[in-house]
């Protein structure tokens, strides 16, 4: 087996952008909102999800979920029909705008009178779903309630975070639905950032990781469970402020990194003498 693969290969899936709602003010509410939509009616808590923006962000920390995301995806509607939305049929039987709302002004009541104020500029977008109070369409809304991988595109060090939680996050940030935190490792190490370096375009002082080229980075095809478990322990220092084993914990990430490529690449040829990872 190659001991050499790419990023692709190991996480066996594409990188997935967040969200697009076509109206943050309505559907990106403040976590006062989602408190008091909660407080006026329990069935909000159903289709509140903690949202991501990309502010703040540190390398092994938890994401920041200053906001939550009205999660109401096309589809929403009809499946409370008992219609399923992927049929030809069942969309003939769609009902109409005015007897669906009753309805979603019955079971979410909260949340209705709160977008109600929004109707007419949600319902001119133009990625809306089958009604104004929905969401665009997604192929991969479930990755979210993945574990993942979120980072942002443009970085001028290496900064990925991890999370198991059914969490969402705007399209300023992109993931990676996997479970395996060694890669979290891996790629906020040295030679992470130097494979980042390598393969992704450069802009102003850091790098764009376009899905295109970051996928071409070369990675072991079989990560060692060490790695994962000090990506664990960076995550609790960044948690608890332990600075110094922080940096304890970095510096043996990169060592076993390192040792992990040199083993990988040990009795590879190279083309004039230049190290091709």
């Amino acid at each position: 087996r190659e001991k050499l693969g790419t990023l692709e290969n190991l996480v066996g899936k594409e990188s997935y952008r967040g969200l697009l709602t076509g109206l943050s003010k309505a559907f990106n509410v403040s976590v006062d909102t989602a408190d008091q939509l909660i407080e006026e009616h329990v069935s909000a808590t159903r289709i509140l999800r903690p949202f991501m923006q990309g502010r703040g962000m540190v390398p092994f920390g938890k994401p920041d979920t200053a906001s939550y995301l009205l999660f109401i995806p096309k589809g929403f509607t009809m499946k409370a029909f008992g219609l399923n939305p992927e049929d030809k049929e069942d969309r003939k039987k769609m009902p109409n705008e005015q007897e669906a709302w009753e309805w979603f002004e019955r079971t979410y009541p909260s949340v209705a009178h709160w977008l109600m104020q929004f109707k007419d500029e949600a319902s001119k977008r133009s990625d809306m779903g089958d009604y104004w109070w929905e969401l665009r369409a997604c192929a991969y809304y479930d990755e979210f309630s993945m574990p993942k991988l979120f980072y942002q595109t443009f970085q001028v060090r290496p900064c990925f975070i991890y999370s198991d939680q059914s969490v969402f996050c705007n399209n300023s940030m992109w993931f990676l639905s996997i479970k395996d935190k060694a890669l979290l490792a891996l790629l906020c190490s040295n030679m992470g950032w130097w494979l980042i370096s390598k393969y992704c375009p450069r802009i102003q002082n850091g790098y764009q990781l376009i899905w295109d080229n970051f996928k071409q980075i070369s990675i072991p095809s079989e990560l060692p469970p060490r790695l994962g478990e000090l990506a664990d322990l960076l995550m609790l220092d960044v948690e608890l402020g332990h600075n110094d084993n922080y940096k304890l914990h970095l510096q043996e990430v990169n060592e076993e990194v390192d040792k992990l490529y040199y083993e990988a690449i040990k009795g590879t040829v190279f083309f004039n003498g230049e190290v091709l990872l």
